[in-house]
């Protein structure tokens, strides 16, 4: 019985993130073709090469996102959204979920965080203990005051594994060390607790197995 549930765990292991990225996959083009497919059918003709065919609302849904992606590099559509996007933070309620949304997609490639180049760190908590975060604020004027102090301090978040979650530390920056890694790497080796990360991706936060080697030697000689 442990050999066969170890065989269907196994399997599992390998079905899941596949089966689970199909049904997102599915789910999304679903929903632009139940959207979108009313509007073509009203549109198009009943007859002809240019009647509405299956499929049709999410090919529209794409050329749509498509062209989206080209007015942002207009700066009167930016500032359209812009505008949009503060009239949705002055609503209750309204603004808390668009704040979360557009934080999360922020993180994404593309998105805010990676445009800006918001910087990976180790965070060392204690010696031997390290945490990955990702700078958020490094302008010190824009941390509140009883945050900031005196101190050079920039706003670190530190996202948690297998959630949607994570803690905002404010600290030192001379406390940080530099990870070389980009946004989108960071948050898949925190959000998956590294298992998706190959060797030398912990290599970028734990240094070379001869670092570590050297850290241990001096950890041994100290004690």
């Amino acid at each position: 019985m442990k050999t066969i549930a170890k065989v269907i765990l196994k399997g599992l292991v390998v079905v899941i993130p596949i089966v689970g990225t199909l049904y997102v996959i599915w789910w999304l083009g679903s929903s632009a073709e139940q959207l979108l497919g009313p509007v073509l059918k009203w549109v198009l003709p009943d007859s002809g090469l240019l009647k509405y065919w299956p499929g049709m609302g999410v090919l529209l849904g794409l050329a749509a996102t498509f062209a989206i992606g080209l007015l942002t590099y207009a700066t009167a559509f930016r500032a359209v959204v812009g505008l949009l996007g503060r009239l949705m933070e002055k609503v209750p309620l309204v603004k808390s979920l668009y704040g979360a949304l557009r934080d999360l997609v922020g993180m994404m490639p593309g998105g805010k965080a990676a445009r800006q180049g918001n910087q990976v760190v180790a965070v060392e908590l204690s010696p031997g203990i390290r945490l990955l975060g990702l700078i958020t604020q490094s302008q010190a004027q824009e941390i509140p005051e009883p945050l900031c102090g005196q101190d050079d301090r920039v706003a670190v978040y530190l996202p948690m594994s297998y959630q949607i979650g994570g803690f905002t530390v404010f600290m030192e920056r001379g406390k940080l060390r530099p990870v070389d890694m980009n946004v989108e790497d960071a948050m898949r080796f925190a959000l998956t607790a590294g298992m998706s990360s190959q060797e030398r991706d912990a290599d970028k936060l734990l240094g070379s197995p001869r670092d570590r080697q050297d850290r241990r030697t001096q950890q041994d000689g100290r004690d």
